[in-house]
């Protein structure tokens, strides 16, 4: 009985402990139903970046900026926005994502040596019964698109990430935008 007492804190320590590892290491799909995700964090600048796209071609993507030192001042902000993809964009998208080189794992490192960042990016796709990830050590969002040009980054995944960013600029409106509270 004495032995149970002692290591059932320890069990619970390793549990919590698994649970919350495990979690900001692979984002799970709000449902099975997701055709995509998107969660970049990025500590220093503060920022976070999710991206869903349904398979009825519903977007969200909401922006959080401001989280590295928030104040009641200059509060940390979330902006939402929502929109919609044709058919067509759908299965465009889903083309651009079958010409990454993925590994037989169904995974995509498209890390760069040409800046320094402490981003962890990765793009999940769920389709035609597979599980495919792109993971990147920038925000590929943005990155890609200002100097210095990553070339170290395989084209498909340029293509792939210039298209996501093209569809939320011209297919997304902003629907919110709040300030997140100091804690």
């Amino acid at each position: 009985m004495k032995k149970l007492i002692i290591a059932l804190p320890t069990l619970i320590f390793l549990l919590a402990l698994s649970s919350c590892t495990s979690s900001s290491q692979t984002p799970v799909p709000t449902t099975n139903n997701v055709l995509l995700t998107l969660d970049t964090r990025t500590t220093m600048a503060g920022v976070n970046v999710h991206l869903e796209i349904w398979p009825d071609g519903a977007i969200e993507y909401v922006y959080e900026s401001g989280l590295r030192v928030p104040t009641t001042n200059n509060p940390a902000t979330k902006i939402t926005r929502n929109g919609h993809l044709t058919k067509d964009d759908l299965n465009n998208l889903l083309k651009m994502v079958d010409s990454c080189p993925f590994d037989d794992k169904g995974i995509c490192n498209a890390d760069t040596k040409i800046i320094s960042t402490d981003a962890d990016s990765v793009l999940n796709v769920y389709y035609s019964g597979l599980t495919r990830s792109i993971t990147a050590n920038y925000q590929p969002l943005f990155h890609l698109f200002q100097p210095p040009e990553l070339t170290d980054v395989p084209e498909p995944i340029r293509n792939l990430f210039r298209q996501l960013k093209y569809l939320i600029d011209n297919n997304t409106t902003q629907t919110n935008m709040e300030t997140i509270p100091v804690k």
